[in-house]
């Protein structure tokens, strides 16, 4: 495992025990600048090389493009939800994603552009997964979380969202 990879799950690991010890659960939770103690942004885009490419975008700056995906590949669909008693419903990457889904999957959000397809914006937050919910009798759906400014974007369009029966 690369030296990259191990320091971003011991900061991941640092950074739900102390989302653990801050209180009762939270559906996300900030890690406290004291347990940032290496600059993750540097972090990330080591652990992150070798699984794809860093790109300048002009509205998002730099962006990082998972490579060996299929055309219609799409965040959040390689892997499972797992519920937890604090933090609710968790992503848990498949192993083709296991490498570069602990972080992008858990720190930043993602957005699509038609030049580079889905890109990753890097973020210091960590949460259980960056997914808007929808429930229906049936189904269950999710889409990922773009930042903030274009949900409104990303809420009615049919294209980002991923569905499943409810077992």
């Amino acid at each position: 495992m690369r030296a990259g990879l191990k320091t971003i799950r011991a900061l991941m690991i640092a950074g739900i025990a102390v989302c653990a010890i801050a209180g009762p659960p939270v559906a996300i939770c900030v890690v406290p600048a004291a347990a940032q103690a290496v600059s993750l942004s540097v972090e990330f885009r080591t652990a992150l090389e070798p699984y794809g490419a860093w790109q300048h975008h002009r509205r998002w700056g730099e962006v990082w493009i998972p490579s060996r995906v299929a055309r219609d590949w799409r965040p959040y669909t390689v892997g499972h939800w797992v519920y937890s008693q604090d933090y609710g419903w968790y992503w848990v990457s498949d192993d083709a994603e296991a490498d570069w889904g602990l972080v992008t999957y858990h720190y930043g959000r993602w957005v699509t552009d038609d030049q580079f397809g889905w890109m990753w914006i890097p973020g210091m937050e960590w949460g259980p997964g960056w997914v808007q919910w929808r429930h229906g009798r049936q189904h269950v759906g999710w889409a990922p979380l773009p930042p903030d400014e274009v949900i409104v974007e990303y809420r009615e369009a049919p294209q980002f969202w991923i569905f499943r029966a409810r077992a």
